[in-house]
């Protein structure tokens, strides 16, 4: 009777253990997410809505007391002939940046398909300028192009006049895009480098035995193929680009005048050099707002539909990354491969990136089904 009693209470026991175990493992990822959650909302979306709070408002940074003025920054914003300046500035570099990367990244893309021997090597070079520091990019190309820089100093001696490449107002801006443009064109040829290899060659096949010859292949079988990768870099590169600051503070300060001087640096030295904390949190917020617009360009979005997918590709991006992360300890390895020495391999370079773009598919999926927000 005691042993009945016994096996009935193990009986009852043990579906509460599954289930308890169950639970375990549908909140264990969540857990390991949390923390990177709490950053995302205390280093991203407080001070996002922070900024936004602040420029309804008047505030002097070593002033206590703030007031609500309500759109007066945005007024005194549209008034500013420097802001109009900057965000010119910052457009065109943008503009030129943009695309200058497009043509160089596609180019070395096409190149790289038609390599035989040795593309490892051909692609690790081209994307070597990318994981270095804007520090490093300013002050060797500062060593480039100034004045005094070894550019002029090589065509002095052949008699040519020098060039002033930063100190002329006409060329300043251009000189900072083609050095942005060789510094980041690396990820966009991966990208379009991946799409042309999901090209199915049967296409290009089917081209030539209709007598299409390499210009035509390109026009009408690659470039439609490749429209929503472009689509892709030119949006984000666009969005990126309009954030320049690195670049034109260590090459220029902003000069010559102000012919060089972007937005982000105006937005930086009202807020944090004259303390004008409201009037830069409005420009930032027109910043934000103009950017938001370049995602608008992808068929089928809306505002909403873009919050959403920034989001969730945020937090598939931290997922991935996590995941890349369980992944090495679970064999034991630092790097995930040798690929990029000394930068622990190419998976850590796109293990957000493998998650983000699941979800970014699904939501298109979505999209194509009908299913906007």
């Amino acid at each position: 009777m005691q042993t009945d009693i016994n096996m009935s209470a193990k009986a009852q026991i043990r579906p509460r253990a599954r289930q308890r175990l169950q639970w375990r493992k549908v909140l264990t990822p969540y857990l390991f997410l949390l923390p990177y959650m709490i950053a995302f909302l205390v280093f991203q979306a407080v001070p996002f809505v922070t900024g936004i709070a602040l420029s309804f408002m008047r505030w002097e940074l070593l002033e206590r007391s703030q007031s609500f003025i309500g759109l007066q920054n945005f007024t005194d914003v549209f008034a500013d002939d420097l802001f109009w300046q900057s965000f010119r500035n910052s457009f065109y570099f943008a503009v030129l940046t943009t695309a200058g990367v497009a043509v160089v990244a596609l180019a070395a893309a096409l190149a790289l398909k038609h390599v035989t021997r040795g593309q490892t090597f051909f692609r690790v070079v081209l994307y070597l300028p990318v994981i270095l520091s804007i520090s490093v990019i300013g002050i060797v190309w500062g060593r480039v192009i100034s004045n005094d820089g070894l550019f002029n100093y090589y065509i002095t001696r052949l008699g040519i006049p020098r060039i002033s490449f930063l100190g002329d107002a006409n060329l300043v801006i251009p000189s900072l895009s083609a050095v942005t443009v060789w510094w980041s064109f690396g990820f966009p040829m991966l990208i379009f480098l991946a799409a042309l290899y999901a090209i199915p060659e049967s296409l290009y096949e089917a081209a030539k035995l209709d007598g299409a010859g390499n210009r035509a292949l390109l026009r009408f079988v690659t470039l439609p193929l490749l429209r929503y990768a472009l689509l892709l870099v030119l949006v984000t590169q666009f969005v990126g680009h309009m954030q320049v600051f690195g670049q034109a503070y260590i090459l220029t300060s902003g000069g010559p005048g102000y012919a060089s001087y972007p937005l982000i640096m105006y937005i930086y030295q009202t807020a944090w050099r004259y303390y004008h904390m409201g009037y830069g949190a409005a420009m930032a917020v027109l910043l934000v707002v103009t950017q938001g617009g370049g995602f608008l360009a992808f068929p089928g979005v809306s505002i909403w539909l873009a919050v959403v997918t920034g989001l969730a590709g945020a937090l598939a991006t931290m997922a991935g990354d996590l995941w890349e992360s369980a992944l090495k300890r679970r064999y034991g390895v630092k790097d995930s491969g040798d690929l990029i020495p000394g930068h622990g391999g190419l998976l850590d370079r796109v293990d957000g990136l493998m998650f983000a773009v699941v979800v970014v598919a699904a939501i298109k999926l979505a999209v194509d089904q009908g299913l906007t927000v």
